[in-house]
Formats: C-alpha cells, structure tokens, sequence
C-alpha cells in the first residue's frame, strides 16, 4: 500500500503546486476566480482518476475543503512575501544581474513550501488510498498509465524536435 499512495501523492502535489503557482503568479481575475474554486477542480480530478463512491464522495469533499481552508489561512500570505522578494530581485536584475545563490534559494524556498503542502496532505492522502476498493485501483491504475503514456510521448516528441533542430543547425 505504500508504493501505491506515493505515485498518487506526487502526482497529486505536482499539480495543485502547478495550479497554486499559476494562480498566485498571476494577479488576473480568472486565475484568482480559478483558485477560489481550486477545492471543487481538486475533487473533480481526483474523483476522475479514484471514481470516488459512496460515503467516500463526502469524505473527499470535507477534505479537500478544509485544506484549502488552511492553505488560504496559513500559507497565501507566504507565498505573497515570497514572489513580493522574488519581483524585486527581477525588477534589479536590470542593474544588477541576479546571483545563482538567490535562484537556489529561490528554489530551495520554494520546494520548502511544496513539502508543507505534501505534509499536509499525505496523511488524507493515505487514507484514502488505504480506503479504495479493488476497482477502484484499476481505474486509478488505467488513468495513471495513460497520462504516463501521455506524457512519454509528448517528452519524445519534443525530445526529437530539440535533436532535429540541433542537427539542422549543426549541418
């Protein structure tokens, strides 16, 4: 059961780190409208990959809404200080290039606050995973293999783009 909640949880921080990175990188109204209903887009992806039944609908539900919850309360005035330090830095770097120490640090601050995220929400995260049936594993398997599939052939493709560009160019 561990392998399997480890796949899930990656996958699952990736894209609500994506999806939280977009919308407080961008100060637009429909990135804002898009994370005031990250909790429904959540539940609505993750019930596309798990096909939630029963009392498990509810449970996801409660859930996911009470992390965003705390992600609201504990965790967006952060990340504002945070890109509020990282604007300056690329507001100066007209006059001043910016230092590979910041980047790291840049990062590694980042990353920091990805792990909370991942923390947070690992303990939800594998009881779910403990709670899912056997058919419901084959359905998270199904999709997790095409999105996989997926994402190998765009890789090639772009992979074999870059190599045809660097031959064109060395030739």
């Amino acid at each position: 059961m561990q392998n399997f909640s480890t796949p899930l949880r990656r996958s699952f921080v990736v894209k609500i780190g994506v999806f939280l990175l977009a919308c407080l990188l961008a100060s637009c109204s429909a990135l804002r409208v898009g994370y005031s209903n990250g909790d429904s887009v959540v539940y609505w992806w993750l019930d596309g990959y798990v096909d939630f039944q029963g009392d498990q609908k509810t449970w996801a539900k409660n859930h996911i809404h009470n992390f965003f919850i705390w992600h609201r309360t504990t965790q967006l005035k952060d990340y504002a200080q945070l890109f509020a330090q990282v604007q300056q830095q690329l507001q100066h770097s007209r006059q001043h290039p910016i230092a590979q120490a910041d980047v790291l640090a840049d990062y590694a601050a980042i990353k920091q606050r990805a792990f909370l995220v991942i923390d947070k929400s690992l303990p939800q995260l594998t009881d779910l995973a403990l709670a899912l049936q056997p058919p419901q594993i084959a359905h998270l398997e199904k999709n997790s293999r095409r999105t996989t599939n997926a994402i190998v052939e765009t890789t090639c493709r772009a992979t074999l783009s870059t190599v045809n560009v660097s031959a064109l160019k060395e030739s």
